[in-house]
């Protein structure tokens, strides 16, 4: 379709807009082609680290404290001299947008889902790496669930077909992320404060505290390989348990970059 006369006539009068990598938008359409939704994980890693960003991921299993432990991380790193990025949770964007997750038995449509999801994700993630890198600021990328959480929802080969379809390794996506925080589930070791209830009146979860346990562990058990991976289990309070998981951040931090200069007035 995108060779019709119709759609040569509309590309012929496009502006020249240009993208990221310094291609034309009307050249895509012109050539029938899609921009891919993003660049290769190294060129995510090496932007990053140009522009002196650190990215980490924040992931666990349902009703961890992941969403309260962020405004504990911002509060921290506004006041060293940080500037802080949260990527939201694409699944959760998705299923707001009027999204349906099809179930894990549900073949090309489940692979399809997932396949939008990890798109959506590198997009996202290397949009906010863009914005962060302008502003030639040390930041800090917080990401509410990193490329791996998508390994624990999916069978093993549906997982393997799924990175190869994009040309990536496991080894790529982990590589994109400078350190991981697991928060542990409450439903591991803290069964008394474990809800259904998301924060903020948002709309219920639905696992019980058994499937909250499995999901915890395929969580894990997807990021274990990760050189820089950090478990915040449930032994404290749970205030101690967000001020360990930010000491732990703290941590990383300054092991790369000890003063990060003034904070932005």
């Amino acid at each position: 379709r995108m060779h019709s006369p119709a759609s040569q006539r509309i590309a012929s009068r496009l502006p020249s807009i240009w993208n990221l990598r310094g291609t034309p938008v009307c050249q895509f359409v012109r050539q029938g082609l899609r921009p891919k939704a993003a660049r290769s994980s190294h060129s995510l890693v090496s932007d990053a680290r140009h522009g002196n960003i650190s990215t980490i991921a924040l992931t666990g299993g349902p009703c961890a404290g992941k969403t309260t432990s962020m405004q504990h991380l911002t509060n921290s790193l506004l006041k060293i001299g940080y500037d802080v990025y949260f990527v939201p949770e694409v699944p959760t964007i998705l299923m707001n947008g009027g999204c349906k997750y099809p179930g894990p038995n549900s073949g090309q449509q489940l692979f399809d889902f997932e396949a939008s999801l990890l798109e959506l994700q590198m997009q996202m993630e290397r949009s906010f790496v863009n914005v962060a890198a302008s502003t030639k600021r040390p930041s800090v990328l917080i990401m509410d669930r990193g490329l791996m959480d998508i390994k624990a929802y999916l069978p093993e080969q549906l997982w393997t077909d799924l990175i190869a379809h994009f040309g990536l390794t496991e080894q790529q996506i982990l590589a994109r992320y400078d350190t991981v925080l697991h928060l542990v589930t409450a439903a591991d070791g803290a069964e008394k404060h474990y809800t259904l209830q998301m924060p903020d009146g948002m709309k219920a979860r639905s696992e019980a505290p058994d499937e909250a346990r499995r999901l915890d562990a395929l969580t894990l058990r997807s990021w274990a390989s990760h050189p820089s991976l950090h478990v915040i289990d449930n032994s404290t309070t749970f205030h101690d348990k967000l001020q360990r998981a930010t000491d732990c951040m703290l941590r990383f931090l300054r092991s790369v970059r000890p003063d990060p200069g003034p904070a932005r007035a």
